[in-house]
């Protein structure tokens, strides 16, 4: 599934920015979405979307943080629902347990697996145990249900980094999300030794390699988690279809990827950046 964003879909996007997810602090959404959505735009003709003017957002990724990444939908008709009857209650007590809101991602292309949403959001929280206590908190569990009846589409994961990093993230550049379940290590380290040569030489910029995750401890039984996830620069989302259409990874990579991998979520995205 490939999603087209228009300029007559832009405002649209705002108030499905607005509602961020659980783990909201005390943010203006609206303006931190309006802003990105009425910048002047750069049209890029290779682009399936308008390139807003460049800005940078860098999030300090620390490695005694646990990270949640929601993937989401509002339902159509349901985002006064949110503004009027969540946000006003959830966000003070978000701030309360910690919670901090990094950034928005927009999803222009779905490229692999099942992960459906429009919108995908990051968010730190001081631990796993923290996030949980914040959802037997009275006063959450009395508002969630707005939340959870305002969306069509909900899937979130946590994870967690083996060392802090310092992630900068361009709003002309696409980065791609990926979750893979693995069959075989060995075969999937061969894969990037035969795919790095030719990511450096397929005509196109090469892919740059942002973070490495890993799930976190505790989720429970029914949480997304992939045995590897990870954040991946491309110069133009259409990069990887160009990448991986051509003759030489057809011919040596994608053999050995389908062999190392028995399922993979993908989805290529831009951040809105206020």
């Amino acid at each position: 599934m490939t999603l087209y964003i228009s300029k007559n879909q832009r405002p649209c996007l705002r108030h499905i920015f607005l509602m961020a997810s659980i783990a909201v602090s005390g943010l203006s959404f609206g303006g931190y979405a309006q802003a990105d959505m009425n910048a002047p735009h750069a049209t890029n003709a290779d682009a399936k979307i308008s390139l807003p003017a460049q800005k940078f957002k860098t999030i300090n990724f620390k490695k005694d943080k646990i990270y949640e990444f929601s993937y989401f939908t509002v339902k159509p008709g349901k985002q006064k629902q949110l503004d009027e009857k969540y946000f006003p209650v959830s966000m003070p007590i978000v701030a309360e347990y910690g919670g901090k809101m990094h950034a928005m991602f927009m999803v222009t292309d779905n490229i692999k697996g099942d992960l459906e949403g429009q919108m995908l959001g990051i968010f730190e929280w001081p631990s796993l145990d923290v996030k949980n206590k914040m959802h037997e908190d009275p006063r959450f569990k009395k508002v969630a249900p707005v939340m959870m009846d305002a969306l069509s589409y909900f899937k979130t994961g946590f994870y967690e980094i083996e060392n802090d990093a310092n992630v900068t993230f361009s709003n002309q550049k696409s980065y791609e999300f990926f979750g893979a379940w693995i069959n075989s290590d060995e075969t999937l380290k061969e894969y990037f030794k035969v795919s790095g040569p030719i990511k450096k030489s397929y005509g196109h910029p090469e892919p740059k390699f942002k973070l490495a995750l890993k799930p976190a401890k505790g989720q429970g039984l029914f949480a997304y988690t992939p045995d590897m996830s990870g954040i991946v620069e491309w110069d133009k989302g259409e990069d990887y279809h160009a990448l991986t259409n051509s003759k030489e990874f057809k011919a040596q990579a994608e053999g050995l990827l389908d062999d190392a991998v028995k399922e993979m979520n993908l989805v290529q995205t831009r951040i809105l950046i206020q």
